[in-house]
Formats: structure tokens, sequence, C-alpha cells
């Protein structure tokens, strides 16, 4: 749920968190996540989140937490890449909104 995620990321905030790795995705905005992502924006906490496995370019649908990365610029997201160093077949992509890829595949 949401309201896991927020709680988590809550909790991360108050622990004095850098970094804040994220490796799940999908779904639709939500305001009570945008609001503890924008807190830790506010308080130079880097948010890294996964850009998803559907194979979608986030620059034209939309996917949660990632495409809060348009909004809050302590947002990176990460895209999967195989063996071979390219975009792994469902790994979500976007030429603005995905910026960094990282070992996902085999």
């Amino acid at each position: 749920y949401a309201s896991d995620a927020v709680a988590c990321i809550d909790y991360c905030l108050n622990q004095g968190a850098d970094i804040i790795t994220n490796s799940w995705s999908g779904g639709d905005a939500n305001p009570a996540l945008e609001d503890v992502i924008k807190q830790a924006h506010d308080q130079d906490v880097l948010f890294v989140v996964a850009g998803g496995n559907v194979g979608e370019d986030l620059d034209a649908a939309p996917s949660y937490p990632a495409s809060y990365a348009a909004n809050y610029s302590n947002v990176v997201v990460v895209g999967s890449t195989n063996y071979k160093d390219g975009l792994s077949n469902f790994s979500n992509y976007g030429a603005k909104a995905v910026h960094l890829g990282a070992p996902g595949e085999w």
C-alpha cells in the first residue's frame, strides 16, 4: 500500500537518512506519497527509484513514484540493463524520465 511506503520513507527521514532507495514502482500519483518525497527533497535526501518493469515510455505514460522526478530534483530514476549493457526488454524508459541504467537482467 502507498500508506506503507509513506510510513517507511517517513521513518527513514526521521532517522536522518541521506539516501533512500526504492526498488518498487507503479501506480497513480498519490498526494501523501508526493508530500513525503517533497519532504525528502526539502531535507536534501537523495531518493532513488526504480523506473518500472512494464516496458513503457515514462515520458508518455507517467508511473509513480518515478514520475515525481519531473517535480523534484532529488528523485533519480533507474532503468534495468541486461548483460550486454542494453536496456532490458521489460524496463521502462524515457529520454527525460529515466536518468540511468543498472544491471537488472542476466
